[in-house]
């Protein structure tokens, strides 16, 4: 038929249905229009099909209004009216699920891959197909069908039942709406939907047809278990009944525990929406779930972990849900009602407490999860939350990363929501407690002391307890400490029962800061996971430990700003956030709204950084520079918190000054304006206080950061002005000041490279300040020998930090090949000119070299030596042909171990500078640094290797037969040096070359390296097992573990074989080349294994008879002693006793 005849056919039709009684659809002619229409919706046009849905609707709605009006007449009364309305009601609803079903298929259809493109001409079937949206209709046709459902079948239906075909056409036409993921995004529809299953569940007595249908729909689509929770929350609002909900959840519970394992297996989907489906219903009717617990409870020993997870939440919210009594249960429930729910919770709490050592990490971590649930509704008891506590801190260790991450937000959680107060100080808390029970002590009944611990402990559980309960019904925190303890009772008596409450909540708050604080050192490990979620969550965990004041969390929030440097971006900007939130804002009231936190005073800020750098590492320094880099960069750090910082400098405390110009250092390293518009007031404030040396030496930090702002225009009289006044304070503060040893040394670091920073004539004033060091020198009395090792120590430490820094302010650096060849060509103009004798510093040289090789002056001080071989060093590093010059002393004085392990472990680090800077000098001496990994001191093992580390892996040293040294650190008796070894190893493993393997490149001259190491007893047997076996992971590839066994056996002769172990392992590798090999090979074989077998036993023949002939002649041998003192006492017989 034509297009243009099924659109007059249709308008023919919707015309009769419009225009006459909704029952005419019942007519022959009319039916068999619309039936034939509704079979074929799909090749109707587009505009047609509208009309027709349009018509249909429209009909039903009027339909079922009509027969709900309809069924309150009197009986007998238009029966035959209500039997035409019921039939037409069928005919309707059958039409209608026709055209959902066809909808829906021609839905799917468009939503499959697309076939070929239409011709250019064909585009009226196109056009006429938008014209048709089934998504706009859908929801028109869902609620015409649930009016349809809604009307009281019973009564129009009299005196039979409903029929059972129209009741299960309408709970399918619901079902194929639920399997719908498109459907179930719109409300209407999803109401629609629920009321077509709901209807006819629980109105028409199809409620065993429905569950089964609905339980088996859950392996549909990841929609289906919010959809079949919403079909179940609408009839318990709507009908107000759970009968589906319960009935659905028995029908799931009815499969054997085995069978969802299986099922798991084969389609994990289906079982995973199950356990959804349970979680998801117990959080909108945790009653309804909460009647069907004891069905659920079996299949928590189930092995389908989605199942268990399912459970577990529901098992959370039933117990918040529906156990947690409030105030109107408490009043309104019966006692045993009370009681029956308090023990069923005891019951839950206790399974979900074990629940966390499930066998599946998924359910663990939803364990944790769930315990988070309750703790932020407040549901945990007071009486559980110390042990749900310490199950977490467990949890913090366990080896899925998702179980830790669950237990960092579940303990998170429980520091937020915890009842005990705003911050949790350790030291508070335990003194409040001691006061407390003293009070309770001086009211509390006398007892005797051997019933006075027990009935104790006895009256602070049941507090303890009451306490509890209270939280229960409230739904509230615990009493904050206040003077309602105090307060009398009708006696004019002490209310001995609120104290002992309050005893008991305050040891309980005591017992779970500490199970916080006792997380600390474990969360801290977590910043070093290779897990990003470990190290964020870890993060995020630390600064609100640190909010509530926790014990530990000051340390390790330190720890966590080096993690700026993290490879990972997502790492790095965590750092920055936390150090943002710590140092920057406070956590804002619960109830004040808005952001989480507030920015701080710019005092506090300044206040609390300086905290930080006062108690920081070198290593947390570094990163806090680069935290505050970020925060200027980013508007956090302002204007206002840097004139804070001024203000600490110039008023505080010398350690408080000392870390504020520290701060200011690190400013300038990023915003140098800043400090550069200040700078006589950072010279006035930096070296107004010369006895405080780290004042003085961050203030020289900060002058050398802003360095390049005062050399922009040397002309400027302003410019000139500050240079001059910065040279006159460095050097007064070197010369002048009245600082400590260690205080000096730690300034002039800074200090001279500040000079060589700022002056144009640096050498110039280097020359002034070796002059001024040497005449203090001279100066000092002969006969206090500590007075002038320290002053020569001194001249020895500036001598050799002016060759270093001279040198780097002449050759700086180089950015090209260009600039880098330039560079090589002045390097030996500007090294002959350092050391000259016409420099300050080449005419101090010669005094140092003579020092460092006197070892009678060099035993003056340990002070001397020090500074004294570290300017030999750095003055090595200078000039090559005087490094050439001096390398047997310095490694003689390596080798000398009555140097102290101090000096040698920097000695070495020395040396591996001078690897990198002259290479070839110190190629012949390469054995010599070898060595060191034998050293006694176990400092100056790890110091050589890491030297050794970072020379070979970045190739400037060659990988030599000495690295069999190396192995044997892989059997150290320091962990920390054994954990390096490994470390230098797979590293190593990394570094190939067109496809070799360094460690199998060297692994024989290793292996006959550390066999002679055995034979001379440095090595154990066990030992040199454990450390083949390491290296030989590194062998992955086939032709390497063919070619090392070829190269391996070639090592082996016959007189291995009489050595039990090695014979034993070639008979293994012959019984199993025999398994698996052919008649041919396998006779070969045999009798290769004869042979080895027979040269065995020659092998052992012989040595046997060798060593019985060595024992032979050592009986004559004894026998011709005793004969020739027989012949020189004479031949008289005496003998000696």
């Amino acid at each position: 038929m034509e297009p243009e005849q099924v659109a007059h056919l249709v308008e023919a039709l919707v015309f009769a249905l419009m225009e006459n009684e909704t029952t005419a659809i019942l007519e022959d002619d009319m039916f068999g229009r619309a039936v034939a229409l509704a079979q074929d919706f799909a090749l109707c046009p587009a505009g047609a099909r509208g009309r027709y849905v349009d018509a249909l609707t429209a009909n039903l709605h009027t339909l079922a209004a009509s027969c709900g009006r309809n069924t309150e007449v009197v009986p007998g009364a238009g029966e035959a009216q209500l039997a035409a309305q019921y039939n037409a009601l069928k005919v309707y609803c059958f039409l209608l699920t026709l055209v959902l079903d066809a909808g829906e298929r021609q839905l799917s259809s468009q939503a499959a891959p697309a076939g070929p493109a239409h011709k250019k001409g064909s585009k009226s079937s196109k056009n006429r197909q938008a014209e048709f949206v089934w998504e706009l209709w859908r929801p028109r046709v869902a609620r015409s069908l649930a009016a349809a459902a809604a009307v009281d079948l019973w009564a129009l239906s009299k005196p039979s039942n409903p029929d059972p075909q129209l009741v299960n056409l309408l709970m399918r036409a619901g079902v194929r709406l639920l399997e719908t993921a498109a459907a179930m995004k719109d409300g209407e529809t999803r109401e629609a939907a629920a009321a077509l299953v709901a209807y006819p569940a629980l109105k028409f007595r199809y409620l065993e047809q429905t569950t089964s249908t609905l339980a088996a729909l859950l392996s549909g689509g990841d929609h289906v278990p919010g959809a079949l929770v919403g079909v179940c929350d609408w009839s318990f609002k709507t009908l107000e009944d759970n009968t589906l909900a319960q009935c659905i959840l028995a029908e799931l519970t009815e499969v054997d525990p085995r069978d969802y394992k299986n099922q798991q297996a084969q389609d994990s989907a289906a079982v995973r929406h199950v356990g959804e489906f349970i979680a998801e219903l117990a959080e909108r009717q945790p009653r309804a779930v909460a009647s069907q617990m004891a069905l659920l409870m079996p299949h928590l020993g189930g092995e389908a972990h989605s199942i268990r997870s399912g459970i577990v939440s529901a098992m959370g919210s039933v117990i918040h849900g529906a156990l947690t009594s409030t105030v109107e249960d408490a009043s309104s429930a019966s006692s045993s009602l009370v009681q029956a729910k308090l023990q069923s919770k005891q019951h839950l709490l206790a399974t979900l407490m074990e629940r966390v050592r499930d066998s599946s990490a998924f359910t663990r971590a939803r364990v944790m999860q769930t315990w988070a649930l309750l703790a932020d509704r407040q549901a945990v008891p007071i009486s559980h939350w110390n042990a749900v506590a310490e199950l977490v801190v467990g949890r913090l260790e366990d080896k899925s990363s998702l179980v830790r991450k669950a237990a960092l937000g579940t303990l998170m959680t429980m520091l937020l929501m915890n009842p005990f107060g705003k911050t949790l100080p350790l030291s508070s808390l335990e003194s409040s407690l001691a006061d407390f029970k003293a009070q309770l002590e001086r009211v509390s009944p006398q007892r005797s002391d051997e019933t006075a611990d027990p009935v104790w402990g006895e009256s602070s559980q049941r507090a303890l307890d009451s306490v509890g309960d209270v939280d229960d019904a409230a739904g509230g925190p615990l009493p904050e400490q206040s003077e309602e303890a105090n307060q009398k009772d009708d006696h004019g008596g002490v209310n001995v029962e609120q104290l002992r409450a309050l005893v008991a909540s305050l040891d309980t708050a005591v017992q779970f800061v500490r199970l916080v604080s006792s997380s600390m050192p474990v969360v801290t490990q977590l910043l070093a996971s290779p897990s990003n979620t470990d190290v964020i969550e870890a993060i995020t965990f630390i600064v609100m430990a640190k909010s509530f004041d926790v014990d530990g969390a000051a340390s390790a929030a330190r720890k966590v700003l080096p993690l700026i440097f993290h490879r990972e971006l997502p790492v790095a900007e965590a750092v920055a956030e936390a150090a943002q939130r710590m140092y920057f804002a406070q956590p804002r009231a619960p109830n004040a709204g808005g952001a989480e936190t507030e920015i701080l005073p710019h005092q506090q800020t300044a206040m609390n950084l300086v905290n930080v750098v006062s108690a920081a590492n070198v290593g947390e320094l570094s990163a806090l520079e680069t935290v505050i880099s970020k925060l200027l960069a980013s508007g956090e750090l302002r204007e206002s918190i840097v004139l804070a910082l001024w203000d600490v400098a110039e008023r505080g405390s010398d350690k408080a000054a000392g870390s504020a110009m520290a701060l200011l250092a690190m400013v300038a390293a990023a915003k140098p304006e800043m400090v550069a518009e200040k700078f006589d007031i950072l010279l006035k404030i930096g070296f107004d206080r010369l006895g405080n040396a780290l004042l003085m030496r961050h203030a020289c930090t900060a002058i050398s950061n802003v360095a390049h702002l005062l050399k922009r225009s040397d002309e400027a009289d302003g410019d000139l002005d500050a240079i001059a006044s910065a040279r006159d304070c460095l050097l007064r503060a070197l010369l002048a000041s009245d600082l400590s040893l260690s205080g000096w040394f730690s300034l002039a670091e800074t200090a001279i490279k500040a000079i060589f920073d700022t002056q144009p004539k640096p050498d110039v004033v280097a020359q002034t300040l070796l002059e001024g060091v040497a005449r203090l020198t001279v100066q000092s009395p002969e006969h206090d020998v500590g007075t002038s090792s320290a002053d020569l120590s001194k001249l020895f430490y500036v001598v050799g930090q002016a060759a270093n820094e001279d040198i780097a302010a002449q050759l700086g650096t180089s950015s090209s090949a260009k600039e880098d060849a330039e560079v090589d060509a002045m390097n030996q103009v500007v090294e002959s000119q350092l050391l000259s004798t016409a420099s300050v510093v080449g005419r101090f040289a010669p005094l140092v070299v003579q020092v460092c090789a006197d070892t009678a002056v060099l035993a003056r001080s340990k002070l001397l030596r020090s500074s004294a071989l570290l300017a030999l060093t750095k003055l090595m590093a200078v000039d090559g042909r005087f490094c050439e010059r001096n390398l047997p002393l310095v490694f003689t004085l390596l080798q000398n171990h009555c140097v102290e392990p101090s000096i040698r472990q920097n000695l070495v680090i020395a040396v591996g500078d001078l690897a990198y800077r002259f290479p070839n000098a110190l190629e012949p001496w390469t054995e010599h640094i070898y060595k060191q990994l034998t050293d006694a001191d176990p400092a100056v093992r790890k110091n050589t290797l890491m030297v050794l580390t970072h020379l070979i892996l970045n190739d400037m040293m060659k990988v030599k037969g000495h690295v069999a040294r190396v192995a044997v650190l892989l059997e150290d008796s320091e962990p920390n040096i054994q954990a390096r070894a490994q470390l230098f190893f797979t590293e190593l493993s990394h570094k190939s070359f067109r496809g070799s393997n360094p460690i199998y490149n060297m692994l024989p001259d290793v292996l006959s390296s550390l066999s002679k190491e055995q034979a001379s007893g440095n090595l154990g047997a066990e030992g040199y097992k454990r450390i083949m076996a390491f290296l030989l992971t590194f062998i992955s590839k086939d032709k390497h573990t063919e070619g090392l066994v070829d190269k391996l056996c070639q090592r082996y002769y016959q007189d291995a074989l009489v050595d039990e172990e090695v014979a034993a392992a070639f008979q293994a590798i012959m019984q199993k080349a025999k398994k698996q090999a052919k008649d041919a090979v396998r006779q070969s074989l045999e009798e290769l294994e004869q042979k080895m077998v027979t040269h065995a036993e020659e092998r052992a023949q012989q040595e046997a008879a060798a060593a019985a002939a060595a024992e032979h002649m050592a009986r004559l041998t004894v026998d011709q002693t005793n004969e020739q003192e027989y012949v020189k006492r004479g031949g008289c017989g005496l003998t000696t006793s």
